[in-house]
């Protein structure tokens, strides 16, 4: 279980909502690579929400799933919060990919879904909130 704090917003994502988001993405992450996708070596996701992200991708790109960051993978994360996380691969020139980013993030992903305010809370359909 997660849980948010008193001033977030919640803001939930469907199952439906969350497979249009990924289609997107999968179009944005193919178009911004073009034929640099070639050279991936697969995609890592970031555990726990960068999994879900990372398999859609995997399938979506016909990638392998890696049980580590390689050179030329891509990373998939849920959310680029405070930026912390992502931070040290995007140090390191690695490829990123999440579905959301805060305003105030360290990171801002090669490819995102949507910019959304610090109060806002994303709550998946498969999360449980205390």
């Amino acid at each position: 279980m997660v849980e948010k704090r008193p001033e977030q917003r919640i803001v939930e994502i469907s199952y439906a909502q969350y497979g249009k988001i990924m289609d997107l993405l999968v179009k944005k992450t193919y178009n911004k690579l073009g034929k640099n996708l070639n050279l991936c070596t697969g995609i890592y996701g970031i555990p726990r929400g960068g999994l879900p992200v990372a398999v859609h991708l995997s399938h979506h790109l016909g990638l392998p799933m890696l049980d580590k960051p390689r050179q030329n993978c891509i990373i998939a994360e849920d959310i680029s919060d405070s930026g912390n996380t992502l931070l040290p691969f995007q140090e390191k020139g690695y490829f990123i990919v999440a579905l959301f980013c805060k305003k105030k993030s360290k990171v801002v992903p090669n490819v995102f879904y949507k910019m959304v305010p610090e109060e806002t809370w994303i709550k998946y359909a498969w999360e449980m909130l205390k």
